[in-house]
């Protein structure tokens, strides 16, 4: 049946309260955008390259009702070599161009004649294509992000864009009205993004090719015109991956950057952080990428404490406290796995600390009564208190309020955990990775009730110090282990710590502000602490002064002490199996008959020297004839003969001319 004319006219006055904007500028340039597509293959007449992008026969239309047809348009090779793109290179260079032009004549089509034709479009099938589908498949995160502008009150000109095939435009917008004027009649609060009841004309596809070759043609309009209109979550991410596929990230980074950041659209970094992660990471973006990955570092490690999901962390649709789980690549997926044990190991030395009986040194507290032994252990065990009334504590409604207002963003309140419970089965190891565990201490290290009620310590001014050092020692760790202040503002990341150090950025690329330069050396163990404090050999075979079992001598694994054979490092002596050391310097070994000595030998200069045990502290080299453990003149003197035991083989010893050698 018919709309009725007075039907009719309730519509276009609810289209048309529903598109007034209170600034026009963002309309404008939403209606600029669509203008310039549209008309792209007419307005650009000027250029010595054809550019070709073809759309698949069908009726798509974009939001102007407009089918979308191929375009093909000119634009200056220059323009396009600028942006640093070795596909835009390959593409023009001589060998490119002879293979773009021999399929296009293949296909029966003809051109203007211009100095160069790129063809754009996207591959029909193949390996190529694939991948691209892959990295351009929307999650639900990012199909649903338009329903932010209910939630969190975002511009709908940053998240509620259309798709750009939008054959119910009319209906995708009175869709919009429809929800605000049932939220402003209801009493509840608005619902979780993702839980909010979706319109057909909201309903998009994971991977789109019509949303594909139109992002094509807006990062070739940023390459011209430097304009690039992103409304929608969708397009941001789709217009990412075109312009990795093209090779010229830079072209879109800076307009993607501004969309992340834009309050408060900045949620989406907290919410969908896989996704925000992986945008940063293919455009470079160091500030986004940090803040997502103290995110993700956090859900991780605690995760691996958690032994009941640590196993299958990463098959979980949520995280511990509910946030929906996207996916990553193995780039950013390894680093995120080194930092969280990096973490894990990190929190265990925090919580050793602060439960040792040395915690008031590891605070480095300096006004205490180290002479009075009695009130030591009084502060220590007030300290240890603290720390073990800040783990076990329920957590306070205040606070259990706001976090779980956080959750509520993407949590239905029907499926939503509360926080408190969630809090309760949490390892003291955990805790220590919630901002509540740092919150609760600092506010328990700053009351007087507990130090005079449980205590009752002298409030002298040993104690007041004391006191005072505790408060700032306990604040100190709770902004290095929940900042306030992070590269973006992030406020709502509900219970998690994100107080990340440098040794968990290390694991970040070099342009993330981390040290992974790209040979997988900062995933690698490091190399071992030397038994004496430092390296005594030089160069790649890091000799750390350890015993090297020998598996073809079993003999010489069982000596002892002075039994085993020996070698000259410069400073101190090693003990080897089998006389050979890492280096595997035979030459410089002494036999088993003179153990108490020890060989140094260069190709000037011969000096015998008493071997040192491995728990002799090492002698200097400038101070070795001065060491009051050792008469050279009698060593020497009582040795010579020993020395002719080589001469026999001094030639493969001591190349050269032995005779001039000068023994001292």
């Amino acid at each position: 049946m018919a709309d009725r004319p007075d039907d009719v006219d309730v519509t276009i006055g609810l289209l048309s309260r529903a598109t007034q904007d209170a600034d026009p500028q963002p309309e404008t340039r939403e209606q600029a955008d669509f203008q310039r597509l549209d008309d792209l293959s007419v307005c650009t007449t000027s250029g010595d390259t054809l550019v070709i992008v073809k759309f698949p026969r069908g009726d798509a239309i974009n939001c102007h009702g407009r089918r979308w047809e191929t375009k093909e348009f000119l634009m200056e090779s220059q323009q396009l070599l600028r942006t640093g793109s070795s596909v835009f290179a390959a593409m023009l260079s001589p060998e490119g161009q002879v293979q773009t032009k021999r399929r296009l004549g293949r296909d029966g089509e003809t051109h203007v004649q211009t100095q160069y034709v790129l063809n754009l479009t996207p591959p029909a099938e193949g390996d190529e294509l694939a991948s691209q589908v892959a990295q351009m498949s929307l999650s639900n995160g990012m199909r649903n992000w338009w329903q932010s502008c209910f939630v969190l009150n975002i511009s709908k000109y940053l998240a509620s864009g259309h798709d750009d095939v939008c054959p119910q435009h009319i209906e995708a917008v009175l869709s919009n009205f429809n929800i605000e004027r049932q939220q402003r009649r209801s009493n509840d609060p608005p619902g979780a993004i993702g839980c909010l009841e979706s319109p057909e004309s909201r309903k998009i596809p994971d991977y789109c090719p019509i949303r594909h070759r139109a992002a094509i043609l807006r990062v070739l309009v940023a390459i011209s015109t430097g304009e690039l209109v992103l409304n929608s979550a969708p397009r941001a991410a789709t217009v990412t991956v075109v312009a990795k596929a093209l090779d010229c990230v830079s072209v879109v980074a800076d307009s993607v950057l501004t969309w992340l950041i834009a309050e408060p659209n900045q949620n989406f970094i907290d919410i969908n952080t896989e996704d925000a992660l992986t945008i940063a990471w293919i455009l470079k973006i160091p500030v986004v990428t940090r803040a997502a990955f103290r995110i993700l570092v956090i859900e991780r490690a605690m995760e691996i404490v958690d032994k009941t999901r640590s196993k299958n962390s990463r098959g979980q649709p949520s995280s511990i406290f509910g946030r929906p789980r996207g996916s990553l690549s193995e780039e950013p997926e390894t680093p995120i796995q080194h930092a969280a044990q990096r973490l894990v190991q990190r929190a265990e030395d925090v919580l050793a600390q602060l439960e040792s009986d040395n915690v008031i040194t590891h605070l480095g507290i300096s006004q205490w009564p180290s002479d009075d032994q009695y009130l030591s252990h009084k502060l220590r065990d007030y300290v240890h208190h603290l720390v073990d009334v800040a783990e076990k504590q329920t957590m306070e409604f205040q606070f259990v309020g706001q976090y779980d207002q956080d959750r509520y963003r993407y949590i239905s309140r029907n499926d939503l955990v509360p926080t408190e419970q969630i809090y309760q089965g949490l390892s003291p190891l955990q805790r220590v990775l919630t901002r509540y565990f740092w919150r609760s201490l600092f506010i328990l290290a700053s009351s007087d009730r507990i130090l005079d009620s449980r205590f009752g310590l002298p409030r002298s001014s040993v104690i007041q110090g004391f006191h005072s050092e505790l408060i700032s020692a306990i604040g100190n760790l709770e902004s290095k282990w929940a900042p306030s202040v992070l590269e973006i503002n992030i406020p709502q990341t509900g219970p998690l710590a994100l107080g990340l150090s440098d040794e968990e950025f290390n694991f970040l690329p070099l342009w993330a502000g981390g040290l992974d330069d790209g040979t997988g050396g900062v995933f690698q163990s490091e190399i071992p602490d030397a038994e004496r404090g430092f390296p005594i050999g030089p160069g790649p075979a890091f000799c750390t002064g350890e015993t090297i079992p020998s598996d073809d001598d079993d003999e010489s694994s069982t000596l002892k002490g002075s039994e085993a054979p020996t070698i000259a490092t410069g400073v101190c002596t090693d003990t080897m199996t089998n006389g050979f050391s890492v280096n595997a310097t035979p030459s410089q070994t002494t036999g088993l008959d003179h153990d108490d000595m020890e060989l140094a030998a260069t190709t000037t200069k011969l000096s015998i020297t008493r071997a040192q045990s491995s728990t002799a502290p090492p002698v200097a080299q400038g101070d070795l004839y001065d060491h009051p453990d050792i008469d050279m003149t009698a060593t020497a003197q009582d040795n010579l003969d020993w020395m002719d035991d080589f001469s026999d083989d001094e030639d493969d010893l001591f190349p050269g001319d032995t005779d001039d050698m000068d023994m001292s």
